[in-house]
This record gives structure tokens, C-alpha cells and sequence, in this order.
């Protein structure tokens, strides 16, 4: 019986805490980002480029924050959007940025989106057709690098969702 309980709890660690291979994103409490930031949000998700604009960049940069402690510039790079429960759905940056606006809008003051960031080393980026990184949001599941590069080769970017 006690080894079940502990295998239970050592589940839910795993599953709230996530895997230290990963860097992981969070959406931080509004009241922790200088608002000056929101500017930055009118000129984000106005096209479904995986390369981010400056602001898309800048933005990011300020109201993400990793673990472990290895920065993440996202100036210039080229970013992937997934969603859905299982994270299995490529849903665009357009999509993303208008969920973020909603968010700040409805005065959603718990966190914004919060999610995994999952950075490609060079071989990756190669593997998933050119992406830096990809931002999963709203999923239930930690995804995996080897999924995640699967699911960005089975769909072509014309396909990809808004």
C-alpha cells in the first residue's frame, strides 16, 4: 500500500513540477511585468510568420521566464505554436497573441499564458523543418522533443491552424 502512494505521488511531481531536460515557460502575474511591455502587443500576432517581429520578441522576452536559469533571446528566431489538450495541435502565432490580448483585455489578473518552451539544438531545428522553439500553451501534457518535431513534419506550414 505505501508503495502505491508513494509511486502516486511521485507521479504528480513529475506531472506538475515537469522534466528538468526541458526548459520550461510560465506565464508570470501581471503585477510582476512592467507594464510598459504591453505595448508591444498591438504590433504581435498580425501574421502567422514563425519568425518573430521585433515586438512578438521583446515581448516575450519580457513576460517569459525559464528554468533552468539559461536565457533564452527570443530576438529573431523562428517559434512554433502548439496547443490543445495533449498538445498535439500546431495553432499559429496569430492565435497565441490574440489569446494573450484577450487575456489583459478581460483583466485576467491570475498569470498570462503559461506553458513549455521547448528549445531545439541545431540538429533539431534541422529535424523540425527550421524552428527554434516551440511555445506549447493551454495543454495538459508535457510534450516531448521527439513529438514535437513529429507533429511539426506530419504538417506543413501552409496547413498550419489560427
Amino acid at each position: 500500500m505505501k508503495a502505491i502512494v508513494w509511486s502516486g505521488t511521485l507521479i504528480f511531481f513529475l506531472l506538475f513540477t515537469g522534466s528538468i531536460t526541458y526548459e520550461q515557460v510560465f506565464g508570470i502575474p501581471i503585477e510582476k511585468i512592467d507594464t510598459a511591455v504591453f505595448i508591444y502587443l498591438e504590433d504581435c500576432g498580425n501574421d502567422d510568420a514563425p519568425t518573430l517581429n521585433n515586438a512578438e520578441s521583446s515581448y516575450l522576452n519580457a513576460v517569459m521566464y525559464r528554468y533552468p536559469k539559461r536565457p533564452f533571446d527570443f530576438s529573431h528566431k523562428s517559434i512554433a505554436f502548439v496547443t490543445g489538450s495533449s498538445g498535439k495541435t500546431i495553432s499559429g502565432k496569430q492565435a497565441y497573441f490574440n489569446t494573450e490580448k484577450k487575456r489583459l483585455r478581460d483583466r485576467d489578473n491570475r498569470s498570462l499564458n503559461g506553458g513549455q518552451l521547448v528549445v531545439f539544438n541545431e540538429l533539431e531545428k534541422q529535424q523540425s523543418g527550421g524552428y527554434d522553439a516551440v511555445i506549447v500553451y493551454w495543454s495538459k501534457l508535457l510534450a516531448t522533443k521527439k513529438g514535437l518535431i513529429k507533429l511539426l513534419n506530419k504538417q506543413a506550414p501552409q496547413q498550419i491552424k489560427s
